[in-house]
């Protein structure tokens, strides 16, 4: 079951400063709280070749805001237990932070929540799918020569496509024809409505340079079965994240 969460982090420092690079102590932060549950289950996280959570940091009031999300259901409950009871005190970048509030459902944000695969894959049709993209988003692309492209392009095969790369990868009932529905995603899905534009954005060592803006699709023919694959990925989205380097705040998006 995808989960998001928000963690309202406040500093123990008026006026403290912003960590120099909030994401990627987020990110070593995450991973030392996998490690107090289990060394072992944090080195497969580590590990995995498609990582089941994103991590997003924003100022708040007083401090950080961060968003975790996690695809895993045996993650939850397990880091839930962890920051209640034996994570009181937080680091990020040179700054200390405490739990001010834990907000688990939309009530308490927006952008907070879960849903079941079984709602997921209950989802309603759509014929079209417009996003925002809150955070940059970049698409990583191996070339002949062995090295990577970073594409800030939001090409209809990149995004719906790397969302069902993840709806394969994380539901417990993944599409049987999921090449044929990549290929008629890229083929009978267009672009409609486009307002983007590109903002750097600082992932692990490197710097990126992604997009940010509004995106719409629509199904092209009055295909039944793309429109329930749509659904789906529309009620994946807000949980995995877009392209490359979610676990360093990229790719964050919401529905429109």
């Amino acid at each position: 079951m995808p989960h998001a969460f928000i963690l309202d982090l406040v500093s123990e420092r008026e006026g403290a400063p912003q960590p120099l690079q909030p994401h990627q102590a987020a990110h070593g932060l995450f991973y030392h709280l996998l490690s107090l549950i289990s060394p072992d289950l944090s080195a497969t996280v580590h590990d995995a070749r498609r990582v089941p959570f994103t991590l997003a940091v924003r100022p708040g009031r007083g401090g950080m805001r961060l968003r975790i999300t996690l695809l895993n259901d045996d993650l939850f409950a397990p880091l839930l237990s962890v920051l209640l009871t034996r994570a009181p005190r937080w680091r990020l970048g040179t700054e200390d932070y405490q739990i001010g509030r834990l907000l688990a459902t939309p009530e308490g944000h927006p952008r907070a929540g879960c849903v079941s695969w079984a709602d997921i894959a209950a989802a309603p049709p759509r014929s079209s799918l417009a996003l925002e993209f809150l955070t940059p988003t970049v698409f990583a692309t191996s070339l002949r020569n062995g090295k990577r492209r970073y594409t800030p392009i939001p090409e209809t095969r990149l995004v719906l496509g790397g969302l069902l790369r993840s709806y394969q990868a994380f539901a417990p009932q993944p599409f049987e024809n999921a090449d044929l529905l990549a290929e008629a995603l890229t083929d009978r899905v267009s672009i409609t409505r486009l307002s983007v534009q590109t903002e750097e954005h600082r992932a692990g060592r490197h710097d990126y340079v992604g997009f940010v803006g509004k995106v719409m699709w629509q199904v092209q023919e009055d295909d039944a079965e793309l429109r329930r694959v749509l659904g789906r990925l529309a009620a994946l989205a807000p949980y995995t994240g877009v392209g490359t380097k979610t676990p360093y705040g990229m790719g964050q998006v919401a529905l429109l």
